[in-house]
């Protein structure tokens, strides 16, 4: 595949791999830039992907109904190949460590909102509380 210079795009997995690994290690990236446009992110990526628009609010995303779960009756199963399954409730899950982050969401609707506050619990603590393979996460309302 030729290598076009407008379309700044990097072809393959390999060498979005590579230029990923210089950009961590801070070293020169001389070959073809990545896709999209836009000042680099934290990963050394575009923050505005080839194709996406950018949008200044959460576009509604709900089929107009909306469950109302009182904080008691929330609760976060933790369950499937995990040695011992967990039931938290909001008061539980709350204790989990909290953080804040900042970062890009990129719809696959092609809109992207850029710069957005989140906290909370990641995943990825949970999962190193409760060691997993295959994992089914639900969320419910208690009856």
């Amino acid at each position: 595949m030729k290598y076009d210079s407008n379309s700044k795009k990097i072809a393959g997995r390999e060498k979005l791999a590579k230029y990923k690994k210089a950009i961590l290690e801070k070293k020169q990236w001389d070959n073809e830039p990545p896709q999209g446009n836009g000042p680099l992110n934290r990963d050394g990526n575009p923050k505005n992907p080839p194709g996406q628009r950018i949008v200044e609010n959460w576009p509604v995303l709900d089929i107009g109904v909306q469950p109302k779960i009182e904080l008691e009756d929330w609760s976060l199963t933790i369950s499937g190949l995990v040695k011992t399954p967990k039931m938290f409730s909001w008061e539980e899950f709350m204790l989990l460590p909290q953080v804040e982050d900042t970062s890009d969401f990129h719809c696959v609707t092609s809109w992207s909102r850029l710069d957005n506050k989140w906290k909370g619990v990641r995943f990825k603590d949970i999962a190193k509380l409760w060691p997993i393979t295959k994992c089914t996460i639900c969320l419910y309302e208690s009856i």
